[in-house]
């Protein structure tokens, strides 16, 4: 176990040179943004195992479209055109829709919605007027995007104002849709419960449907986990131009907390004046811990010393964390005693169907600079073996894709570890091998009482 996770350590922080740990900015090509056309396209990402996409219509190409992306304001010339969705992989592009000839017809928006799983990944295409909603309404076109969860019922109340039988917008299956409904702007209360069984509700939102708005809606699965709702609303507003999101009101945000302080005691985390995590031990973390979303005020004290002595931050102020539903945030206690100090990183748990996504912090003090080699298992190291080079203490690589390209118990990548500029192996060669779907944070860290680095590191897992 000590062996592999300072292979996966090596790993996130050599693919972060190979692969940029910012997600890729969604771009186009092509002639696509041309509003004067009598057909408006829209496109929808609501498969939540997937990676990003990219979608191509006729000669032009969106790229880069993830999870809960949406993108509109495509005008093209009605008739059959060409579409294909391709996922990127963590090495080229798949194509998982298409090539297929669709049929575009005149005066109207389009919405093409990536739905289902990796595996079953399908086009659902719906078609609305191209005119907006009467002056002083809103309109909203729901579709069900949730593979597995059977049907559902739809209700519409007055914010604040529990549902009844009368407000049964509707019920439907997957691949089903509901409306387009255009009622007057205003703040209404959307609850979706199981078919058939108002007191299982599974989404309840107070949302703000203003004057205007034009929105198409997907229910696609959560992937958070915790207690937040098991779907959300996701989808595309054409009066704005944006992709939005409607969250359960009730959505927690989620905090983990790491102590990779190597000579520091046990230490309470406190937010906003109360104990969050209490004895927390170096070289361990505090678990996935729920709090309503929030920005709270962090402070960290040695083990029942608060609020006499803290440490993090060590000025006297507080650290402001901003917890947002559905969101994780890692926190990190790092460096010796003397200069403690806390970094933060924003976690990314959503599992991806066809390749790992690893990510590395380096939190030894001791540790010099580093070189990252990835190879091919047996490669000789050189200068194009480097994927990351001169790492520093504090560097985050950022989640990065990790293809599985060996068979089950086959290694997939040589990581070597370096001195920068030097191709003499410090640590490895080490065999590397992933599951499709894994996410992992490793943190290089020191021994315990600090002026050497482990062996051993921390791993976090998803």
């Amino acid at each position: 176990m000590k062996l592999k996770a300072i292979l996966l350590a090596s790993a996130a922080f050599a693919l972060a040179a190979c692969d940029s740990d910012d997600v890729a900015p969604l771009s186009t090509n092509g002639p696509l943004f041309n509003p004067s056309q009598q057909l408006i396209v829209q496109v929808i990402h609501a498969v939540p195992d997937a990676p990003e996409v990219n979608v191509t219509l006729g000669s032009s190409t969106i790229s880069g479209l993830d999870f809960k992306g949406a993108i509109g304001g495509i005008g093209i010339e009605p008739g059959t055109v060409g579409v294909t969705v391709s996922a990127v992989d963590a090495d080229g592009t798949i194509d998982v829709i298409g090539p297929a000839n669709i049929p575009f017809a005149a005066d109207t928006i389009t919405t093409i919605v990536a739905v289902g799983s990796t595996a079953t990944i399908q086009p659902l295409i719906v078609e609305q007027p191209l005119t907006g909603p009467a002056d002083g309404n809103a309109r909203v076109f729901v579709l069900h995007g949730f593979e597995g969860a059977g049907i559902v019922d739809v209700y519409v109340s007055a914010a604040g104002v529990a549902p009844v039988a009368g407000d049964l917008l509707g019920s439907f299956d997957f691949l089903g849709e509901l409306g387009p409904a255009e009622v007057p702007a205003g703040d209404y209360l959307i609850t979706v419960t199981e078919g058939g069984n108002a007191a299982n509700v599974l989404y309840d939102a107070t949302v703000t449907l203003s004057a205007g708005l034009d929105a198409v809606l997907v229910a696609t699965p959560t992937t958070t986990g915790g207690t937040t709702a098991p779907l959300s609303l996701v989808g595309f507003a054409r009066n704005i131009n944006t992709a939005v999101e409607f969250r359960d009101d009730d959505d927690p945000g989620f905090v983990r907390v790491t102590h990779a302080s190597p000579d520091a005691p046990a230490v309470d985390v406190v937010a906003d004046g109360a104990v969050l995590i209490p004895g927390l031990t170096f070289p361990n973390d505090s678990g996935i811990a729920e709090l309503p979303a929030a920005t709270y005020e962090i402070e960290v004290s040695p083990a029942g010393a608060y609020p006499g002595t803290v440490v993090i931050p060590n000025d006297g102020s507080t650290i402001p964390l901003a917890v947002g539903a559905g969101t994780t945030t890692e926190v990190l206690a790092i460096g010796p005693l003397a200069t403690i100090d806390a970094i933060t990183a924003t976690d990314d748990p959503r599992s991806i169907a066809i390749y790992a996504k690893v990510r590395a912090i380096h939190a030894s003090p001791t540790a010099p600079n580093v070189d990252i080699h990835v190879s091919a298992p047996g490669a000789a190291l050189s200068a194009d073996t480097v994927a990351l080079a001169d790492v520093p203490f504090g560097a985050n690589s950022g989640f990065v894709p990790l293809d599985n390209v060996a068979d089950p118990g086959a290694p997939d990548y040589d990581i070597t570890i370096t001195a920068t500029g030097s191709l003499t192996p410090a640590i490895g060669p080490i065999a590397l091998e992933l599951a499709d779907g894994d996410v992992i944070t490793v943190i290089a860290r020191d021994e315990v009482g600090g002026g050497a680095i482990s062996a051993d590191v921390i791993v976090l897992t998803n």
